[in-house]
């Protein structure tokens, strides 16, 4: 839907470089620069999987800046996952709730939470 008003009719072997590199600006044009990126992706994964022996032309197209998105959850949304994490918990998945807690109330890094090690204060 998204590729083929642009390169439906035309054989694979003759998209070049150029032509994907006016379609992606096209596209930032008309929506946003997400967008055109997500596509990008798509057409990029679209010819590794149908045509990986004549060359990829998205290689070395570079992607849009894009600004760096912030969510945070809802009172209610936050209610519902620790509603869940505690019917996780009476099942016995107690390792997966205590990181996600943990996590979630710390704001620490994956890398960081998975490092912990119980300790006792002297």
């Amino acid at each position: 839907m998204y590729l083929k008003p642009s390169f439906g009719k035309r054989p694979i072997s003759n998209v070049t470089t150029d032509m994907v590199k006016a379609w992606h600006n096209k596209t930032k044009r008309e929506f946003s620069g997400a967008t055109a990126n997500r596509r990008l992706a798509l057409l990029r994964v679209a010819f590794n999987k149908v045509a990986p022996e004549i060359g990829n032309p998205c290689r070395g197209i570079t992607s849009f800046k894009e600004p760096p998105k912030e969510r945070y959850l809802r009172s209610d949304e936050l209610a519902r996952l620790f509603t869940a994490l505690d019917e996780l918990r009476n099942e016995g998945d107690i390792d997966n709730t205590d990181y996600v807690e943990l996590s979630l109330l710390t704001g620490a890094r994956q890398g960081n939470v998975l490092a912990m090690r119980g300790t006792t204060l002297t």
